[in-house]
């Protein structure tokens, strides 16, 4: 940036130039540049890149060189090397189209700045997660401006005396733990309350959601989630149970089984359960012991006599004294 001292001398030089050369540089814009001590406080956003502002104290334009009044920032806003992008999955924040059609990547709109509109490229701007874009006319083909969905928006008032139940998706946090205190509606729903569906609807924090039905958009029941609880972790329970159960500490074989199925909510109704899934149960049968066949079973004594007495023989039906098992056993 050049010294507005030096400059002004050598405006002369500069007023006397011929038609055939550059305009004379504006003598309303000089004396503001001179009269600013401070001319390079304030900072360049991508909206005032270009465009020479009077009222800012400092100037993002092409001419700002020229005119001494330049803002420190304005190579890093305004001039930094065009960054090209084919979705938001290339860009830090987002992908949008810049003054010459181009898509690149872009800093997120901030509260107060100018969002879409598709008239304008310079206004084809995202605001931040969080934000919304609030437009002064129903065309949308404008500017609008990003702002806060939740500011100045009164808590709703729930609890108390009359037990006023929060709206779906939101749950109530009570101001005092003595009975009819009352306290304001939060996001996320509570223990029971309704989550997923259409709307999307969540949990409030420590809960997860439930849902038993597979198809799209079904909802479900917030819950406490299930953790491993026991010395070894071989109990499935729910969080608020789990510190209360209490178990042997010895670490048996099968335990490795574990590692093949989470604990979640896989028992009948949503109850906390081991998933059964095809390793899980394989493994399990690694482990399983042999069981000795009872002592009037035919198992491993057909056409003889079991260990204790009955027969598994062809005659035994004849005779009245076939094991009990012998049809289901040996035909």
């Amino acid at each position: 940036m050049k010294n507005a001292t030096l400059l002004l001398a050598f405006l002369p030089a500069l007023l006397t130039v011929s038609a055939c050369d550059e305009a004379p540089l504006d003598e309303a814009r000089l004396a503001a540049a001179e009269a600013n001590e401070q001319r390079a406080a304030g900072s360049c956003t991508p909206d005032a890149c270009g465009a020479y502002i009077p009222a800012n104290s400092c100037q993002c334009d092409d001419l700002c060189v020229q005119y001494g009044d330049c803002c420190d920032d304005v190579d890093a806003v305004c001039n930094a090397p065009v960054d090209e992008c084919q979705s938001d999955d290339d860009c830090p924040e987002f992908c949008g189209w810049n003054e010459d059609n181009l898509r690149v990547c872009k800093p997120w709109a901030r509260e107060g700045e100018s969002c879409q509109g598709f008239v304008l490229p310079a206004y084809r701007a995202e605001c931040a997660p969080g934000l919304e874009c609030e437009f002064s006319e129903p065309t949308f083909d404008v500017p609008g401006t990003c702002v806060d969905p939740d500011a100045g928006e009164e808590p709703i008032f729930c609890g108390g005396i009359a037990n006023i139940e929060c709206p779906t998706g939101m749950h109530c946090e009570l101001g005092d733990d003595f009975p009819d205190a009352g306290g304001s509606c939060q996001p996320g729903s509570g223990f029971h309350g309704m989550c997923g569906g259409i709307a999307g609807f969540t949990c409030m924090e420590g809960l997860e959601c439930y849902i038993a039905d597979p198809f799209p958009d079904a909802s479900g029941a917030c819950v406490e989630p299930c953790v491993p609880a026991g010395c070894s972790g071989q109990v499935c329970a729910t969080a608020s149970e789990a510190p209360g159960i209490v178990t042997t500490c010895e670490f048996l074989p099968e335990y490795v089984c574990f590692q093949e199925t989470s604990c979640g909510h896989h028992g009948p109704g949503g109850a906390c359960a081991w998933e059964e899934t095809d390793a899980y149960l394989e493994c399990l049968e690694g482990f399983e012991e042999p069981t000795e066949p009872a002592a009037d079973s035919c198992e491993g004594h057909c056409d003889g006599q079991a260990d204790a007495g009955c027969y598994c023989d062809s005659a035994c039906a004849f005779w009245g004294d076939c094991c009990a098992d012998k049809f289901d056993v040996c035909g």
